[in-house]
């Protein structure tokens, strides 16, 4: 099934659980509560033709006070010179970080960063953006993007 239809469907059959008054089964006691979860899309702005993409899921448990985001960025610039970057900031108590994934040439790279402990963020930010290697500075960003927000 494509994406946009699963997506269209999840959307569609939570507004029918919202309009039926919510969920009526009650949890069980004791049951531990369920991690956060959540999937995402992003793409740059258009340069020379194409946009970079990154696209990927997130699960936030706080119990254990672990964050995980994993995904693919792709770019699909012909130019080994213009790369994918990717751009993941996150904060935590009163300071932020932000962790860079790089992807040169066309296809895609896998990433995954497991957040815990004394770094599990509060928010999480993304934004996706071309980066021309040879001026060496971000050429047509996207939006940018909050993923999670404790």
């Amino acid at each position: 099934m494509r994406p946009t239809i699963r997506r269209l469907l999840g959307v569609a059959a939570t507004f029918a659980v919202i309009a039926a008054g919510g969920l009526t089964a009650a949890s069980p006691a004791g049951a531990a509560a369920r991690a956060d979860e959540d999937t995402f899309r992003l793409y740059s702005r258009f340069y020379q033709g194409t946009r970079s993409l990154a696209e990927g899921s997130w699960v936030s448990d706080e119990d254990d006070e672990r964050f995980v985001i994993r995904g693919k960025l792709y770019d699909r610039n012909p130019s080994r010179r213009i790369c994918a970057r990717l751009y993941l900031t996150y904060s935590w108590s009163e300071d932020e970080d932000t962790i860079v994934t790089e992807k040169c040439g066309r296809g895609f790279k896998r990433f995954r960063y497991v957040l815990d402990d004394e770094h599990f963020p509060g928010s999480v930010e993304a934004q996706v953006c071309h980066w021309d290697r040879r001026a060496k500075r971000d050429r047509a960003c996207g939006r940018v993007v909050t993923l999670y927000d404790r």
